[in-house]
């Protein structure tokens, strides 16, 4: 299944992010634990939702930026290695009206937190035909 646009409906604080994929103008990011909010298509609830398993995909993609810190031992710990910044890309070249989305979440590899900026023409989220939603993200 595939929903489109809904950006304002994704909650990232508790979710666990891949490594993105580069496809050309399109970048793909496989996610855990993703935040859905009420009113959103895949969430009958009136509270947050966590969907299990699901891929964003981003097309027309003109920036991917992010900054990470990488945890030092035990996440739990909350303690950090300096930040650094992380540009994807080059992507094409494109004249389409962009914007920009940002997320949060944890890096699975390295073990990091991440704060990204994606500056797209579109988003999109795929996920499984029956989607897994949960209460809590543990």
């Amino acid at each position: 299944m595939k929903i489109i646009d809904y950006h304002n409906y994704y909650d990232f604080f508790e979710c666990h992010l891949q490594s993105p994929l580069v496809e050309g103008n399109r970048l793909i990011v496989a996610i855990h634990n993703l935040g859905i909010m009420p009113d959103h298509p895949l969430n009958p609830s009136d509270r947050l939702l966590y969907l299990k398993d699901c891929t964003m995909i981003f097309e027309g993609v003109v920036r991917s930026e992010r900054t990470v810190f990488e945890y030092i031992g035990d996440p739990v710990q909350g303690q950090f290695k300096s930040a650094r910044k992380v540009k994807d890309g080059p992507f094409p070249h494109n004249n389409e009206a962009h914007f920009i989305f940002g997320l949060e979440g944890v890096l699975e590899k390295p073990m990091s937190w991440v704060d990204w900026e994606i500056e797209c023409t579109s988003l999109s989220l795929e996920v499984p035909n029956t989607p897994a939603l949960k209460d809590s993200p543990l």
